[in-house]
């Protein structure tokens, strides 16, 4: 199997993710940064069927994460956060914790616009607040 052969070509190949979704983790680890790239808009329909594979990588998309918490795309940011990390262990959520505490404590203006900020409140409460 060529995993590259697996990575969605547009927003409606779906049958792609749904012979990796019959794969268990880490069959598909080498493409776990091009599956990202497909939740930049959970509208689209292979993002719904890409969550669950992502989610089941566990602490190896915390580099990702990391990355994407600091590029300027904040509704990826936002869609990342919402469909992806609040999904995860809070043991998971515990290795972003200063990612998470920066956008809550000094935001930027398109993470208050795009409620990034709001989210990763909402994950700090999850796994026992933020330091002071």
């Amino acid at each position: 199997m060529n995993l590259q052969d697996y990575i969605p070509k547009n927003k409606f190949d779906i049958d792609k993710i749904e012979y990796l979704s019959k794969k268990k983790y880490p069959e598909y680890k080498l493409i776990l940064p091009d599956l990202f790239e497909w939740i930049k808009d959970m509208n689209w329909p292979v993002a719904r069927k890409i969550a669950p594979l992502l989610i089941n990588a566990g602490e190896d998309i915390v580099p990702i994460v990391k990355n994407i918490l600091n590029t300027d795309d904040d509704v990826w940011k936002y869609w990342t956060l919402n469909y992806i990390v609040d999904k995860m262990d809070d043991s998971i959520i515990l290795l972003i914790k200063n990612d998470l505490e920066r956008i809550v404590i000094n935001p930027t203006d398109g993470e208050k616009i795009d409620e990034v900020d709001i989210s990763a409140k909402q994950l700090l409460d999850k796994i026992g607040g933020r330091e002071k």
